[in-house]
């Protein structure tokens, strides 16, 4: 039986064509990094959203560059090709994107061609390639949040912002994406990043810099180590850690190309190397 581990890898792709991949080496539980030339992105986009599907493909949508955007591209890593799929049923930014258990993909709220926030929920189904707005919305408009798959096919959405200020509530799709139900509040209301983590856990990073974890089987959130960083990529890797990488300090300041990585058991974040860019309002 071949025993050999496929490294994950998280990609962002420049105008440049430049792309920078993170790797954790589970061996020595550090982050080393590969770079190389990746096809660049159709046209150049900040705080668009990505997620991969379940063929291994990343599908890439909407993003800000003199104005909102509704296109959707799909990254075929094997191919190095960028393709063009069906636009997203109305522009969106600083959205939030998930692939759920069932393999489609939803686009949460987000703002529009207006700059607004909004409370809509689109559908993308791999199979067909097609688009479609589901009847159920958010309970409130959000942009700039986090969303996470949880095993069971509900989706967690937590922090973010709109016209009020910060959102509170957080909120639970269920599974059949009928209805959305209460979550328990988080320890911190911010604008944030989430992802799922190997356990099923979720785990979210805020625009103050702090982060928490929340467990899906008990409702619960827990504070968790201050990442010192905001508004850079979140994503889960094999091990059960979570890698962020680069961002904007938490105080204020220049965007930074750091990565760190953390579990859920340790008490800090640890220092990786650098990206060579930063990473701020871009998706991982």
């Amino acid at each position: 039986m071949n025993s050999t581990r496929r490294m994950p890898s998280i990609r962002r792709s420049l105008p440049a064509a430049i792309a920078i991949v993170a790797v954790l080496a589970p061996a020595a539980q550090a982050i080393t990094l590969e770079v190389g030339a990746v096809a660049p992105l159709p046209a150049a986009r900040f705080s668009a959203a990505a997620a991969t599907l379940p063929d291994g493909r990343v599908l890439v949508t909407g993003g800000s560059n003199l104005g909102q955007h509704a296109t959707s591209w799909i990254y075929d890593p094997a191919a190095n090709t960028w393709s063009v799929t069906a636009p997203m049923p109305a522009p969106r930014a600083d959205h939030a994107m998930v692939t759920r258990s069932s393999g489609d993909v939803l686009v949460f709220g987000g703002i529009d061609a207006t700059s607004t926030a909004t409370d809509t929920v689109f559908r993308y189904t791999p199979g067909t390639a097609t688009w479609s707005t589901l009847s159920v919305t958010l309970p409130e408009a959000r942009k700039q949040f986090g969303a996470a798959a949880l095993a069971d096919g509900r989706v967690v959405i937590n922090g973010g912002s709109n016209a009020g200020g910060f959102v509170v509530p957080t909120r639970l799709l269920s599974e059949d994406a009928a209805a959305f139900s209460p979550g328990a509040t988080s320890p911190t209301v911010a604008n944030s990043k989430c992802t799922t983590l190997k356990s099923g856990t979720a785990l979210c990073a805020y625009s103050d810099g702090s982060t928490a974890s929340y467990n899906p089987d008990s409702n619960l959130w827990t504070a968790r180590a201050t990442v010192g960083f905001a508004e850079g990529p979140l994503a889960p890797l094999p091990s059960g850690a979570a890698l962020f990488l680069g961002g904007a300090p938490s105080g204020g300041g220049a965007a930074t190309p750091m990565i760190r990585s953390a579990t859920l058991t340790a008490s800090t974040w640890t220092t990786g190397p650098s990206l060579g860019f930063d990473a701020w309002k871009s998706a991982a």
